[in-house]
């Protein structure tokens, strides 16, 4: 069971972590200069979600136990399933290509994918406790990271770049606002697998809120450095503004320090989705021996899937980063439905 400070700063990141690469760059490509506009209408849909969650959340203990009986129930387990694995597929994409792209360039897709499920699969072994209190302590370092890049920002933003101001349609700022929804809500339902009764509405709000504002901040800073078109060429638009920090104007290159706070948002969304997959199948195979073998099957599986599906062939991933946030979305409304059918039976 997650304390409530817990609660709230694992919220905190998983609002972050699917904007790294995937998302944003999407959302700047729709909306352009109105992805604020769209970011906002977003966060304001994020907060009336996180509040049905909340509802959700306080109403039973365990989301697998509530789905444990009857054919609804069944398929409410798959597609948590589904939803876990398109998550995790997720963020080996993303952390892979920016790894492969920036610091590993000469180093196989597949390695990458496979050390980063190396990191999940340790995560996971030596308990989710430990993970969520190793998360807890790194949380003002977190915070320490983004306020010390965004102070570094100084005179480099400019409002001038934000001209003109909504250089886009309303169609398009609504779609912006689906995208930015969606990726910040998509997450947090991984939480639906913890116990926490301890909880409450203040710290469930206080952990979105938080997270959403950083990405809302970071949108800002990259129309006001970047600006348009430029900003839309980036698939890294976040790493590219990072890139011009420097500490007290001499030393440089501290992006490949503060891109650690990002990626380890990721890494966050990696570990959830892992152990949420998990405790599915272990409800339908009872079988000791497999589950122990499972993790370590499971993260290879989504290696090789991620590389040789997505990594290396770039057309698949622009499939990806246009789509997903569609399919997460039916899946999500589909799931939230039978949950509640199943509280009303209940």
């Amino acid at each position: 069971m997650m304390s409530k400070r817990q609660y709230m700063i694992t919220y905190y990141y998983l609002g972050r972590a699917l904007f790294l690469g995937t998302a944003l760059s999407y959302l700047l490509d729709v909306a352009n200069n109105g992805s604020f506009l769209s970011a906002l209408i977003g966060a304001i849909l994020g907060v009336l979600f996180s509040i049905l969650l909340f509802y959700i959340i306080k109403r039973n203990d365990n989301i697998l136990r509530l789905l444990n009986k009857g054919f609804s129930g069944n398929i409410g387990k798959l597609i948590l399933l589904v939803i876990g694995i398109i998550l995790l597929n997720n963020i080996l994409v993303s952390i892979g290509t920016l790894a492969s792209s920036f610091y590993l360039v000469n180093t196989p897709y597949i390695v990458i994918s496979l050390g980063i499920g190396i990191l999940i699969y340790y995560a996971i072994n030596k308990g989710l406790n430990g993970f969520i209190r190793s998360i807890e302590i790194l949380f003002p370092l977190s915070i320490l990271f983004f306020l010390f890049k965004n102070l570094s920002y100084g005179n480099m933003w400019s409002l001038d770049n934000f001209k003109p101001y909504l250089n886009c349609d309303f169609g398009a700022i609504i779609k912006g606002a689906i995208i930015f929804f969606v990726n910040t809500i998509a997450p947090s339902i991984l939480l639906l697998n913890y116990n926490n009764n301890k909880g409450n509405f203040k710290y469930h709000i206080i952990g979105y809120l938080l997270g959403v504002c950083t990405v809302l901040i970071t949108i800002v800073m990259i129309i006001g450095i970047l600006g348009f078109p430029l900003a839309d060429l980036f698939r890294y638009p976040e790493y590219m503004i990072l890139k011009k920090v420097s500490f007290l104007n001499f030393i440089e290159n501290v992006e490949n320090i503060l891109t650690i706070s990002l990626i380890f948002d990721s890494i966050v969304v990696g570990v959830l989705a892992t152990k949420l997959i998990r405790d599915i199948i272990n409800s339908w195979v009872k079988s000791e021996k497999f589950i122990k073998i499972w993790d370590g099957l499971f993260l290879i599986i989504m290696a090789l899937i991620s590389t040789g599906i997505f990594n290396e062939n770039y057309a698949n991933t622009l499939l990806l980063y246009k789509y997903e946030y569609l399919v997460l979305l039916g899946l999500i409304s589909s799931l939230i439905i039978i949950i509640l059918f199943k509280l009303k039976k209940s």
